[in-house]
């Protein structure tokens, strides 16, 4: 126990922290004098404030998930910014427990630590790191200076036996791939980074040749590679390569020439990096800004279409009640003047055609309608997405109750595994909705052969931070490789003209990325599609009160 209140409030300010307690609504009811030389603020001056006032405006969002979850009961600490009196950003800690009163949630109390410090040394730590990954990427230049000084060892082998030891084992523990092919193509050395790439081991290719590592379509890149090594000294560039278990994966090659003591060239030094990751990385990136460029244009479409169209959609009734009245006219005239011919036909042909001409254009009207609303429903892809904690069984009923009528007309079977019960999401429900319902229609005109299914199922994470992943599988037509690098554009389509605009692949592809998700495929020409919507690990998790 402390002799007193004043030695207690002592020692919190030395630990430069801050006692603290809140009501239930979070209205500030106690805070220790400590607030003053922390943030500015005297305790009069915050007592009867919501303490949200102070936190950063964008780091409230998880501040007020946190307190909602402390008045269920859940107690975690978190790290967040708030805002001093002079609107200096300061790190705080928040610890705090929950109060009740007649066993109702009454509010919070704990302490806030500042910091801050703590926080500056975090980012000295991260700006280092960023230096040493600068220093990792000089590893090709330094490779460079192997070279030349492999080809004064060779010239000096006795002499300089010792220091090729050394580079030896340099090489060997790289974490980057390197391996030394003869002019023939033959390894004559391979390091672990380069051979477990390929799922090998280097004692698996040594004297192997390097075709053990590229199909035949990638061996032509290979043959351009070793073409320019040989004109021009060496070759960097992007190089696909074929793994023992036959999946491919693209590596940036920088390979160079190796000479003998009499400067002629005896082999070529080969560094790899497998640049997977980077090139979906950058085609998301492509997606994205192409998309985002296309929704301006396509708003500005849709309005410049509508306008005029609206002109016709609203004329077409009065024109048809016009010819309505006017027809019975020309009736009697025609009955007093039999074999009268309009615009070259018959009148009995002219009366149909005026009709049918309508009503062809009453038909096309609604086609521009149709797809002006799929414009601008494009355009609204790139809105701002409103973010709420709602169940995932509750997004399944939603969708299939919008589109499981149309879905049991389109396919043979139709399943759906409903998500386990208190499984939830913190996503924008209504686009997650659209997403799905897009991706079963689309399955189901996908799947048009005898037997046809669709399947939906979601798949959560065995780990909270696991992504989780919803399914729509089909068993339709599929698609090859060059159809599924283009189904995300806008205006694409496999249908034929008049049935589909190309845009709903697009529009799903832009809602996944707006509620923090990707969305992925797997197909087979004549063997189906299975579409993948992945979302963050953050995003989903299980509450107590489902």
């Amino acid at each position: 126990m402390w002799e007193s209140e004043e030695q207690f409030l002592s020692i919190i300010e030395n630990l430069n922290a801050v006692l603290y307690a809140v009501d239930a609504k979070g209205v500030i009811t106690y805070v220790s004098p400590s607030a003053e030389a922390i943030a500015g603020y005297t305790p009069a001056e915050l007592v009867g404030r919501f303490f949200t006032e102070l936190v950063h405006p964008e780091d409230l969002p998880q501040i007020q998930e946190r307190f909602l979850e402390l008045s269920q009961g859940k107690e975690t600490p978190i790290e967040a910014r708030v805002l001093s009196k002079t609107g200096e950003i300061i790190w705080m800690l928040f610890h705090g427990k929950a109060v009740y009163e007649d066993g109702s949630f009454a509010g919070a109390q704990g302490v806030l630590v500042n910091v801050t410090e703590m926080r500056h040394a975090q980012n000295a730590l991260e700006k280092l790191n960023r230096e040493l990954e600068a220093r990792v990427k000089e590893r090709t230049a330094e490779l460079e200076k192997i070279n030349k000084r492999l080809r004064g060892e060779i010239k000096k082998r006795k002499r300089k036996e010792k220091q090729l030891q050394l580079l030896s084992q340099a090489v060997e523990q790289s974490s980057e791939g390197i391996a030394i092919v003869d002019l023939d193509g033959k390894v004559l050395f391979i390091n672990n980074a380069f051979a477990e790439s390929h799922g090998y081991s280097s004692g698996d290719v040594l004297g192997e040749h390097l075709s053990i590592f590229h199909n035949a379509q990638q061996m032509k890149q290979v043959e351009n590679a070793n073409r320019e090594v040989r004109e021009n000294g060496e070759f960097l560039g992007e190089i696909w390569h074929t793994r023992h278990d036959g999946t491919v994966f693209p590596a940036m090659m920088h390979n160079s020439l190796l000479y003998d003591k009499d400067g002629r060239p005896m082999a070529t030094i080969q560094t790899l990096q497998d640049i997977t990751e980077h090139k979906k990385m950058e085609q998301r990136l492509f997606q994205s800004e192409k998309l985002a460029s296309l929704g301006y244009l396509a708003s500005g479409i849709a309005h410049e279409i509508n306008n005029p169209n609206s002109f016709i959609t609203f004329n077409i009734p009065i024109l048809k009640d016009y010819l309505n009245e006017l027809m019975p006219i020309i009736d009697k005239y025609v009955a007093r003047n039999p074999g009268v011919e309009f615009c070259g036909l018959a009148y009995v042909d002219f009366r149909k055609d005026v009709f049918d001409l309508l009503q062809n254009i009453a038909h096309g009207s609604d086609r521009i309608t149709s797809t002006v609303g799929d414009l601008r429903e494009f355009a609204r892809a790139k809105g701002k997405a409103e973010f709420r904690r709602v169940e995932l069984r509750e997004i399944f009923r939603k969708t299939l109750t919008m589109c499981r009528g149309k879905m049991n007309r389109m396919v043979s079977s139709f399943e759906v595994e409903m998500p386990e019960q208190g499984l939830k999401l913190h996503t924008d429900p209504e686009a997650l909705e659209q997403v799905l319902i897009n991706l079963l229609i689309n399955g189901a005109q996908a799947a048009d052969k005898g037997e046809s299914w669709v399947k939906l199922r979601a798949v959560p994470g065995k780990k909270p931070d696991d992504p989780m992943i919803i399914e729509v599988t089909d068993n339709g037509c599929g698609m090859d490789d060059q159809t599924m690098q283009m189904i995300f554009d806008p205006f694409f389509t496999t249908k034929p003209v008049g049935e589909g605009t190309g845009l709903g692949l697009s529009i799903c592809h832009r809602l996944v990325e707006q509620i923090g998700g990707r969305i992925e495929v797997e197909s087979e020409a004549g063997k189906g599609s299975r579409f993948m919507v992945i979302l963050p690990g953050e995003t989903a998790g299980r509450l107590e009160a489902c």
